[in-house]
């Protein structure tokens, strides 16, 4: 009976583009698994967008540090 936010697996920007259209905010971009690469570019576990852009600059932002969101 516990509200579970909705979930959107983001793997290019085409899918951060219909997910910054689709999702509810606040939300949080978060990596699927921390690469290598993200735990050398930064201890954040997730990053909180409070709308679209947000959720768009930053995908754009992170999109090289892991493959999937």
């Amino acid at each position: 009976g516990l509200p579970i936010p909705e979930t959107v697996f983001i793997e290019n920007r085409a899918d951060a583009e219909r997910a910054a259209r689709t999702l509810s905010y606040p939300a949080v971009l978060k990596p699927s698994v921390k690469s290598a690469t993200w735990q050398a570019i930064t201890d954040a576990k997730a990053f909180p967008v409070a709308d679209a852009d947000e959720l768009l600059d930053a995908y754009d932002r992170v999109s090289g540090w892991c493959e999937r969101f």
